[in-house]
């Protein structure tokens, strides 16, 4: 059993990006604090960036999260127990439907909102892939 992982339940509170949340995570006998997270295994556009399209992608990803991730349960596996350079924590993050589980990076690499990251150089975004995301309907 690896010492350094811990699991843990958690409710979104926003989107803070397409790859960063903030969630109340339930530490058990009715304590519980918010905390952003990084969601392990990914890189989304940024919604800071200076780049229009990636801007507005970026937007459009954190938004598809609030939209996901509202009223969900969710399961929280910390990869890393200190926070980053901006004082995140790194967590694999489960979601329950109520009607089945997903793990939430693969499902957002799956539909071209997140490309695989691992810590080392990043991947640039295309033109072609920021206005696929950019023209995806959140309501479907």
């Amino acid at each position: 059993m690896n010492k350094d992982l811990y699991n843990y339940k958690a409710k979104l509170v926003r989107a803070v990006d397409g790859d960063t949340v903030e969630v109340l995570i339930d530490l058990g006998f009715k304590f519980s604090f918010v905390e952003r997270v990084r969601i392990a295994k990914i890189d989304a556009p940024e919604k800071k960036s200076s780049y229009i399209l990636e801007k507005t992608a970026g937007k459009k990803v954190a938004d598809y999260l609030t939209k996901l991730l509202s009223e969900k349960q969710l399961y929280l596996t910390t990869i890393k127990t200190k926070g980053d350079k901006y004082d995140r924590y790194l967590a694999e993050i489960i979601v329950d439907c109520g009607g089945g589980i997903f793990e939430l990076s693969s499902h957002l690499m799956g539909l071209g909102f997140a490309h695989s990251y691992d810590g080392g150089k990043k991947q640039p975004w295309g033109k072609e892939e920021l206005e696929k995301i950019i023209n995806y309907n959140l309501e479907t």
